[in-house]
């Protein structure tokens, strides 16, 4: 790894729900770049993707052996329309902004990551948005505190039902969602301020609203 590349604090969450919630639009994001030999990031690498603004899941590039595909190390089936995607602006505080995935269009920056944390400013060249089958996780994150009840929060996403999406785990092996079960521990990322809120993809603090 390059020295002073920037860093993110990931954590494992604990996957408690796993659904399965029919046909729903997907975005698959192809970038200009692999993510090993063209952004110099390890092999448990990807995007982080959420319904949530306050979590999201790293979800692996598809660079892995698969029986079903041939590789393809600069493409992530990076999950609903809907979905949060973290890019590479941030604030002078670190806060990252974001972008729904049915706005990323070619040329657009999004912020590529493997397992330990190294980032990397990356260039989508393609969103392939079809109608897939799509999967719902629910994890509860381990420091995560909802200001309102108190309480340990839970994080969400959606992402294709299908053999080639892998998520990631603690020690950076790629985890199946066709394996995926309540009690894994997957990656994810969030800022630990759930007070913090966004307008048109950027932190704003002083505004509250609750996401469910």
């Amino acid at each position: 790894m390059k020295e002073g590349r920037r860093t993110i604090d990931l954590k494992p969450v604990e996957v408690v729900k796993i659904e399965q919630k029919g046909l729903g639009d997907r975005c698959c994001i192809d970038l200009s770049s692999s993510f090993v030999d063209g952004l110099g990031l390890e092999k448990s690498s990807g995007l982080l993707t959420g319904a949530l603004s306050k979590g999201f899941f790293l979800i692996h590039a598809e660079n892995i052996e698969n029986p079903h595909v041939n590789q393809r190390p600069f493409r992530v089936n990076a999950g609903a329309v809907s979905l949060y995607i973290i890019t590479p602006e941030h604030g002078e505080d670190g806060r990252y902004s974001t972008k729904y995935l049915w706005e990323l269009r070619a040329g657009d920056k999004v912020l590529a990551t493997d397992f330990r944390g190294h980032v990397a400013e990356a260039v989508v060249s393609r969103n392939k948005i079809e109608r897939r089958p799509l999967t719902m996780i629910t994890a509860l994150h381990p420091t995560l505190v909802n200001p309102y009840t108190g309480s340990l929060d839970f994080i969400y996403t959606f992402i294709q039902t299908a053999e080639t999406t892998n998520l990631v785990g603690e020690k950076g092996e790629a985890v199946p969602l066709a394996n995926l079960k309540a009690g894994d521990k997957i990656l994810a990322y969030t800022e630990d301020r759930q007070e913090t809120a966004r307008h048109f993809g950027t932190p704003t603090l002083g505004i509250k609203i609750i996401e469910r």
